[in-house]
C-alpha cells in the first residue's frame, strides 16, 4: 500500500496537470470573418480564462470621432453591457435588452413609462437548446 504522503503528492501533481491547458492556435487564428477554432477538447475541468475588467483611469475619456465630443453620465456600474436611449429619454443601463432562454432569445414590448413587463415574450431568435446548459 502507498504512503498517504506519496499519494497527496499524486492527486496534487494530477491536479496541477490538469489545470495547465495551453492554447493550440495563435490569437490571430480566432479573429476575423471566418475565424479558425479549435476542436472542442472534452475535459473533467474545462479550461477558462477569464479577462479582468479595469475602468477607465480618473479624468480620461474615450477618444471620439472628429466632431464628436464624449462625457460620462454615469460611473461605477458594476456590468454595464449595453446603453440605451428610450424615446422619453431615459437611459437603460445593463447586460442585455433581450432576455436568453436555453432555446431561443426573447424580447418584450416597452412603452414610455412603464416599470414592469406585462406582455408575453416574443421569441426573436431561436438557439439550438441541447442537454447542456450553457447559461
Amino acid at each position: 500500500m502507498m504512503p498517504f504522503r506519496t499519494l497527496i503528492a499524486i492527486a496534487l501533481l494530477c491536479t496541477a496537470t490538469a489545470c495547465s491547458e495551453l492554447a493550440k492556435l495563435p490569437v490571430s487564428a480566432g479573429i476575423g470573418p471566418t475565424p479558425t477554432l479549435p476542436s472542442p477538447n472534452a475535459t473533467l475541468i474545462p479550461t477558462v480564462n477569464i479577462a479582468l475588467a479595469k475602468g477607465r483611469p480618473a479624468g480620461t475619456l474615450p477618444r471620439a470621432a472628429h466632431g464628436i465630443q464624449v462625457n460620462a453620465f454615469a460611473r461605477d456600474l458594476d456590468h454595464p453591457r449595453w446603453l440605451y436611449v428610450l424615446p422619453s429619454g431615459d437611459v437603460l443601463v445593463g447586460d442585455n435588452l433581450y432576455i436568453a432562454n436555453t432555446d431561443a432569445v426573447v424580447r418584450f414590448p416597452y412603452a414610455a413609462g412603464e416599470t414592469q413587463i406585462r406582455a408575453a415574450a416574443t421569441t426573436f431568435v431561436a438557439l439550438p437548446a441541447g442537454p447542456i446548459n450553457h447559461h
